[in-house]
């Protein structure tokens, strides 16, 4: 995979290799593209029986609820000057599968990709969140109990 992308991108960037840039595109470049998209079609086949599987089983994340940890193990990796534990911004996702691919493999190689079962979503999103949660549940119920009120 690494090497069509570097095809690609030393004959022209990947996001302007359509089919008009493709047709007179050397044999290398054509070949690239080709199990590029092969790859994209891959990817999203497997995503989407990761999707079809999950709602087979009527199985959602109960506190992922946002999917933040669905893509990636580590969504962070990609906002490396966010504070761990802070609301992440939506992923640069691009909508194009040939794209999105070259992202995953190029920006996005920094963070793992994978495909969760709810359960491991749920607990990566416990593992940067649950913390702050736990604390903000005890204030409410120190609150409570400061105020008189039933805990």
């Amino acid at each position: 995979m690494s090497e069509d992308v570097h095809e690609l991108r030393a004959a022209e960037r990947p996001r302007a290799a359509r089919p008009a840039t493709l047709i007179t595109a050397g044999a290398k470049v054509r070949a690239a593209w080709a199990r590029l998209r092969d790859a994209a079609d891959r990817y999203q086949l497997l995503r989407q029986a990761w999707s079809d599987a999950n709602n087979a089983g009527a199985h959602q994340p109960e506190h992922d609820t946002l999917g933040q940890f669905a893509v990636f193990a580590d969504p962070f990796a990609l906002f490396p000057d966010r504070l761990k534990g802070a609301a992440l911004p939506q992923l640069p996702w691009p909508a194009e599968p040939v794209d999105r691919v070259l992202w995953l493999v190029g920006d996005a190689a920094v963070a793992t990709p994978w495909l969760p079962c709810v359960a491991e979503q749920d607990e990566a999103w416990t593992a940067v969140y649950g913390d702050a949660i736990k604390q903000r549940q005890v204030r409410h119920l120190t609150a409570r109990a400061q105020a008189g009120a039933p805990v």
